[in-house]
């Protein structure tokens, strides 16, 4: 057989990789807080595509939702990790993520679970789910109740996080690394892509902003 990565036949090394947020969408400060959770909760596909609330050139009001935004409503989508998870992190929110203690280990492997675990658990949240677990059926925040400094300390870590581990540039120099490529050799690494249309991404931002020379072949 041929020969693998780890020195027998056929045996290759797999490391979990994931979305990233793009650094210049990361706010350095969030916007006074005007809502429990986010107005955007994602829910019947026909809500959806039907009824937006925000249209194709409404991206600054979508963020700054978000980040008027004690928390932010996300789900699973067509597998358990999206870009809008990012999102809400990158505009100075909380995820409220559904189910979130179903994610697999290996699954977004770079994802703070644990703090946000321990943002959705906050005394004074009132959240509850649909009976199939993916839509809001209520949430609101008891502010008599809710320890809001504590919210900002989590918030001020997962802010943090999300800036050092995160991010497109993040995830392409993890990448790198795995590959053997210390940070000396970024600006002469050469990377190519098989992806499918469309399909370039975080990564392939990523690799660009950390320096490298990237190809990508599409739909190989």
């Amino acid at each position: 057989g041929h020969g693998g990565v780890l020195g027998r036949a056929n045996a290759y090394r797999i490391v979990p990789i994931s979305y990233a947020a793009y650094p210049e969408f990361i706010r350095p400060h969030p916007l006074p807080k005007v809502y429990d959770v986010a107005p955007y909760r994602p829910g019947v596909k026909s809500d959806y595509r039907h009824h937006r609330l925000y249209g194709p050139l409404q991206e600054a009001e979508y963020f700054d939702d978000y980040s008027r935004s004690f928390f932010g409503f996300t789900r699973r989508k067509a597998g358990w990790d999206c870009m809008r998870h990012y999102e809400i992190l990158a505009a100075g929110a909380i995820p409220y993520f559904a189910n979130l203690s179903d994610v697999p280990a290996n699954t977004m492997a770079s994802f703070p679970k644990a703090l946000v675990q321990e943002a959705m658990s906050m005394p004074g949240l009132d959240v509850a789910l649909s009976a199939d677990g993916s839509t809001l059926a209520r949430a609101s925040i008891d502010h008599a109740v809710f320890n809001h400094s504590h919210y900002f300390v989590l918030l001020d870590r997962l802010h943090a996080w999300t800036r050092r581990h995160l991010t497109t540039v993040a995830l392409a120099q993890r990448v790198l690394r795995v590959m053997g490529l210390g940070p000396h050799a970024w600006d002469q690494a050469k990377v190519l892509f098989l992806v499918h249309p469309g399909g370039f991404g975080v990564s392939g931002h990523g690799a660009l902003q950390t320096g490298c020379h990237v190809n990508d072949c599409f739909h190989m």
